[in-house]
């Protein structure tokens, strides 16, 4: 999966889907593998159709790792498969970045059949509090929404919930720093 920063999302989107990614690694939370990928110049200027828009591919976009057989799910009252594979595991770290990053209303998942549902966080464009054009963010010194977390239905062991915590240790001053530098000076 592709995004580009000339899409009707605008540059926020692939932003926010950087930040997520780089928190989500932090915390070794369930967030697909991504990268930021280079349009080769045989492809520049090829025009996008989106379903509101056409946008041109020139600047370089961001890219997650393709997951064959997974069901996309969007979340809205809980989480699904918690006792199925490692998810137990998972869904606390996922709901650590749920917490830290605040979907407000875009919670999506990947369901990987192959791997016994095993859960990944995907589609983070929306996130930070942001939600379509014109990126109506709060203030600074504003309070943000909070995140809807969905309901849990299964027991998770504490020690899952202690691993999620020490992920939050692996959280620094350095983050600001690598989302810059992971940031491609096109994006601007």
């Amino acid at each position: 999966l592709c995004k580009s920063p000339n899409s009707p999302h605008d540059v926020e989107a692939v932003v926010n889907e950087v930040a997520v990614g780089l928190i989500g690694e932090r915390l070794n939370a369930h967030v697909r593998p991504w990268r930021i990928l280079r349009v080769p110049e045989s492809l520049k200027g090829t025009l996008i159709e989106s379903e509101s828009s056409v946008y041109s591919l020139d600047k370089p976009v961001f890219g997650s790792r393709f997951l064959p057989n997974a069901n996309l799910d969007y979340i809205e009252g809980e989480i699904p498969g918690i006792e199925k594979d490692d998810n137990v595991h998972h869904v606390p770290k996922i709901i650590s970045l749920w917490l830290l990053c605040n979907p407000q209303k875009d919670i999506q998942i990947l369901l990987e059949e192959k791997n016994e549902d095993s859960i990944w966080s995907i589609d983070h464009g929306f996130w930070f509090d942001s939600l379509p054009t014109p990126w109506n963010l709060p203030e600074v010194n504003e309070p943000c929404g909070r995140p809807p977390i969905p309901r849990i239905r299964k027991a998770i062991p504490k020690q899952c919930w202690n691993d999620a915590l020490y992920g939050l240790t692996r959280l620094n001053a350095q983050l600001k720093d690598d989302l810059f530098e992971a940031l491609p000076p096109e994006w601007e």
